[in-house]
């Protein structure tokens, strides 16, 4: 039997049949405004989304058709920067309008710090209708420690088609452990020691069976997050659609959804699409300081193909959400925010973004704003960070801006032009032994006008082997409006611009490497 999409969407219906479905974690009353003026704030994030790959930023392929069909009631930033290359940084900042190295969210499993979570997005719209969901385990960490200032906190299970939600619940603080030793228990493929061969054939048979009808869609196997929970962006679409209805106005709501995040397994119908397209990216060196197995040229090619095709799987779905909101009025009075945690790499012998790097791929990522009533498209090309999100909505529901956030009011929303000699940092970090003590190892990135400074620091210790550093710190200086993929490294031009960039990111690393103060 072959569906299609519209037999597809009614079989969605029967979906929570393949899910254990809970009850929301919070579902308290709170003091909603009574201004009848006050604006709706949905922001939609979808994981590890590159600008550097979406068709109306300037990439080659026609990744996003369906939004760039939208854009001209939006306003459009084309250089938006994460505060990082993964998960925990990128989400710890957009959600606190804070940097890395204050809100201290830096490691796997790391907590934002007392200070910082008291100017968390919820605590900040305590007078709105406040929801929140995620797929990512790494980003409903944080969720959970905001799980006060939350009104309706929808468990990330509580969307998967086959789910492990026993794990989160039961082991909360030691999610890693107990999903290792689960997966040692029930899951053959692992390298290691399986201690239950006919235990796991039973879970596998039990857990793993896909929804019959719905898994042909799939060729490619189900939208995975880690651990073998399975689930369709169908299905979070659909939640989002029948629960808005239900939000008291005004409402803020942040849904982190885990697509395009790998595995890239898209949909039937975009599968193959840039097969044999004639387009190949340019090829660039491998770059010395990776620690990691590198890949291949053809591997590269082969990952980034169904990394943009499953890039098509989200613009369809968010095309349907939007309609959605449209059909219903929603638009009238609600600001929409579509943007990413951080973003994606395929090139230097690199994919994906377990990386000690900070190149545009892995941190420049969108952001679009779609303003009720907004009749025309508005490009912003100055340099933005992910920082400068909180404090925007703030400001445009008439909310007060407290003076612990370090992003700013974005344009074209501000009264001034934004400065031109602020600069625009990410910090990757994960490799240092104590999130509250001194930044020994890691990789800081100033981008500042047309120009980019990235300085490696600390890697000879930072792993069980040497890792070679041409020298320590290691520095590399970009002119981005000439030469936008980042490959011809300026710092052996000893020009007074290039030695200021260097000296400015130099003392922006001693300002804040310390120790927790």
């Amino acid at each position: 039997m072959r569906l299609d999409r519209r037999e597809f969407l009614k079989l969605l219906s029967l979906l929570p049949a393949y899910s254990i479905l809970r009850p929301a974690i919070n579902q308290k009353p709170t003091q909603i405004s009574s201004n009848p003026y006050a604006q709706n704030v949905l922001i939609i994030l979808f994981d590890a989304l590159t600008a550097c790959n979406i068709s109306f930023q300037g990439y080659p392929r026609e990744t996003m058709p369906k939004l760039s069909r939208l854009l001209d009631r939006t306003v459009v930033y084309h250089q938006h920067y994460a505060s990082g290359n993964y998960t925990i940084p990128g989400t710890a900042s957009l959600l606190t309008g804070s940097l890395p190295w204050t809100h201290r969210a830096i490691k796997m499993n790391d907590y934002i710090v007392p200070e910082v979570e008291l100017f968390n997005i919820f605590h900040l719209f305590d007078d709105y209708y406040r929801i929140a969901y995620t797929h990512n385990p790494l980003a409903d960490h944080f969720l959970g420690q905001f799980n006060e200032d939350i009104t309706l906190h929808q468990p990330l299970e509580s969307l998967f088609l086959n789910t492990t939600w026993w794990i989160n619940r039961f082991f909360k603080n030691d999610y890693d452990t107990a999903s290792l030793s689960w997966d040692r228990t029930s899951n053959t493929n692992l390298d290691g020691l399986v201690y239950s061969l006919i235990f796991s054939d039973y879970m596998k048979k039990f857990l793993q069976k896909p929804p019959p009808d719905i898994a042909e869609l799939f060729p490619r196997g189900f939208p995975t997050m880690r651990y073998e929970n399975t689930f369709l962006l169908e299905h979070a679409i659909n939640w989002i659609q029948n629960s808005i209805r239900d939000f008291i106005q005004p409402y803020i709501g942040y849904f982190h959804l885990f697509p395009p995040h790998d595995p890239y397994n898209t949909r039937r119908e975009f599968v193959d699409t840039f097969l044999n397209d004639g387009w190949e990216p340019p090829n660039k060196d491998f770059h010395h300081l990776s620690p990691k197995r590198r890949v291949t040229r053809e591997e590269q090619l082969s990952y980034r193909r169904d990394y943009d095709e499953f890039i098509l799987y989200v613009d369809a779905e968010f095309d349907r959400l939007f309609a959605f909101l449209e059909q219903e009025g929603i638009l009238e009075n609600t600001w929409v925010v579509v943007t990413s945690d951080h973003g994606e790499i395929f090139e230097r012998g690199l994919i994906k973004h377990g990386t000690i790097h900070l190149y545009q791929p892995l941190v420049k990522i969108p952001l679009i704003i779609f303003e009720p009533g907004r009749e025309s498209r508005q490009d912003i090309y100055s340099p933005t960070s992910c920082v400068d999100v909180l404090p925007t909505l703030l400001h445009l529901t008439d909310h007060p801006i407290p003076g612990g956030l370090e992003g700013d009011i974005l344009p074209p929303y501000r009264n001034t032009e934004i400065d031109p000699n602020r600069g625009v940092y990410a910090l990757r970090a994960k490799l240092i032994r104590d999130s509250w003590g001194p930044l020994t190892s890691g990789t800081i990135m100033m981008v500042k006008d047309r120009m980019k400074a990235i300085r490696y620091f600390g890697y000879r210790d930072a792993y069980d082997f040497e890792l070679y550093m041409e020298s320590d710190p290691y520095y590399e200086i970009y002119n981005l409006e000439d030469d936008p993929e980042e490959m011809n490294n300026l710092t052996h031009q000893n020009t007074p611009e290039i030695k200021a960039l260097m000296d400015e990111l130099e003392e922006k690393y001693y300002e804040v490497g310390g120790a927790y103060r």
